[in-house]
């Protein structure tokens, strides 16, 4: 449900720019619904995000001659919590906000918990998605569109082999 929410949002350039799982209400006890767009525009700002879920280019890391997108940092927000919600603790923890800003920047795509994440049995079809959603360049991830569809198929052995040679 939040990936649709987020693919009719971007289907019209607009970013969110604050996901975490306090921005995601449950309606009926089990449809999840975005929330909270104070933060959403077109482009990235300062203070866009929360720490726990920022993307690197929120931070001012960009590739040289690289325009930062609001939705790829989305995408990044997304896999962030993903994690959290599988794994009930979140993919950066430090004792400062420094220490996190690091955890964000020390990886391209496959962050410690991750990386123990992917080898639990029948996972790693998710984490190879949330590995590509999470990569240090933006224009290296995957659109919203294509992590909901490679999360659809995520298990199943006969398409898990194309989402590998997709990201």
């Amino acid at each position: 449900g939040i990936l649709h929410g987020l693919d009719a949002m971007h289907g019209v350039g607009v970013g969110h720019l604050d996901i975490k799982p306090s921005n995601v209400i449950l309606r009926d006890g089990d449809i999840p619904v975005l929330v909270d767009f104070g933060l959403s525009g077109r482009k990235l700002r300062p203070g866009c995000g929360t720490l726990e879920y920022v993307a690197p280019e929120v931070i001012g890391v960009l590739p040289d001659d690289h325009a930062p997108s609001a939705l790829a940092a989305d995408v990044y927000a997304f896999a962030c919590m993903a994690f959290e919600v599988l794994t009930g603790r979140p993919l950066f923890e430090a004792a400062d906000e420094t220490a996190i800003l690091s955890l964000h920047l020390a990886h391209d795509g496959w962050p410690d918990g991750l990386v123990s994440f992917g080898r639990l049995p029948g996972l790693s079809d998710v984490a190879v998605v949330l590995a590509a959603s999470l990569r240090r360049d933006s224009r290296a991830r995957p659109t919203v569109n294509e992590v909901r569809k490679a999360l659809a198929q995520a298990g199943r052995k006969e398409d898990a082999d194309r989402a590998r040679a997709e990201f």
